[in-house]
Order: C-alpha cells, then structure tokens, then sequence
C-alpha cells in the first residue's frame, strides 16, 4: 500500500499592509476652567483617534504644570492651543511688568494657505466673522498658550480656527533682552475671517 502524500503546507499569507499613522499634529487644543490666581484646572481634550494617550499626555502635563492665563476670570472656561514641544515645561509666574510687551509686528508668512484655516461651518454657511485671542510670544517669537476672548457670531469656530493659525503660522517680532519675563509677554491678536474666494455659494433653500 502506498502511503498518501503529505498535503502540501499552507500558503504563506502576505503581512498586512498597516497604514502609517498620521504625524502627530504641532498643537493641541484644550478646554480649561480658571481658579483663582487665572490658574487652569480641570482641562479636557478631544481624543486623537490616530494617537491613542496623546491628549491623556497633554492632560497630564497640564496637571502637573497649570498655566496662569492673567486677564482671565475665576470660574470661566477657556480654549487653549498649546504647541506640543513646550508640554512638559515648568511655567515660571512672576509679577506683572510695569510696562507690557508690545511686539512690532505679527503677521504669518504670506506662504501660507489661510484657506486651510477658515472653519468648515462657516465656509458651509458662507458665513463671514471675527475673533480675538490673547497669546504668549516665546523667545523667538512664536505665538502659544492662547486663548480665545472672543468670537462673532458664535457657534461657526472662528475662536478655535484663530487658535490653531496663531499656535502654528503666526510670528512675531522676537523679544530683545530687556523684554518682560515669558509669563507676562501676552498680546491680543484679532481677525477679521474673510470667506476664501473660491467658497462655492450655500445650497438653495428647499
């Protein structure tokens, strides 16, 4: 009798293709209650589905290193953008400058696509708006730590779309050496959002 042959071995099956992961994004954005002193507290986040614990990250460097965001109020809730590279750093509080920063200018570089900015909503409903935030100017110049004082109309992202431009395009002029210590070097930044020209018109009303 002659014995069967071994069934072959199975096939090898190819390695499944994993997408690579979305680069981390330059800033996050949180939402903080102010204690006293303009101390942050009880911050959130959105989760970042692509990167699991980067927000609990970002959260937990906040815990551990509260901002003071001066010109706030007790009990109010900000939005605040923060550039990643800076989590983890301790923030000095000192006393307020006799006299406040003023930088030269700030402005983004004219490179820059601001179509890529303007809020999803508001370029549905072709609706045009302001905002304002208050920042920080870093040594050399970056714009971080802001936060939205105000937005018209609410409710379409114009706050959170100027905190995003601001954390990762706008400069400003680089402080010298006598400039107030980094605590204290805050500027209010307003926009005035412009639809993009090439904004298709809203949809006809049924």
């Amino acid at each position: 009798m002659i014995p069967a042959a071994p069934a072959p071995p199975p096939a090898a099956e190819a390695p499944a293709q994993v997408a690579p992961a979305a680069p981390l994004s330059a800033t996050v954005v949180v939402t903080c209650q102010i204690a006293p002193g303009g101390i942050t507290r009880d911050c959130a986040a959105d989760p970042d589905p692509g990167h699991p614990g980067a927000a609990e990250a970002a959260l937990a460097s906040l815990q551990a290193h509260p901002l003071r965001l001066p010109g706030t109020r007790q009990g109010q809730s900000v939005a605040v953008g923060l550039i990643r590279a800076n989590l983890g750093k301790a923030h000095a509080f000192g006393l307020a400058p006799a006299r406040p920063y003023e930088p030269d200018r700030i402005g983004v570089d004219p490179s820059v696509d601001l179509a890529r900015y303007y809020p999803d909503r508001a370029v549905r409903m072709s609706a045009q708006g302001q905002s304002l935030v208050r920042c920080k100017v870093t040594d050399d110049g970056r714009l971080d730590e802001c936060w939205v004082r105000g937005e018209a109309p609410a409710g379409y992202g114009f706050g959170v779309a100027e905190l995003v431009l601001a954390t990762q395009v706008m400069r400003a002029t680089s402080p010298g050496p006598d400039a107030p210590a980094y605590d204290w070097r805050t500027v209010d930044v307003p926009i005035a959002w412009s639809l993009p020209s090439n904004t298709p018109p809203p949809p006809a009303s049924p």
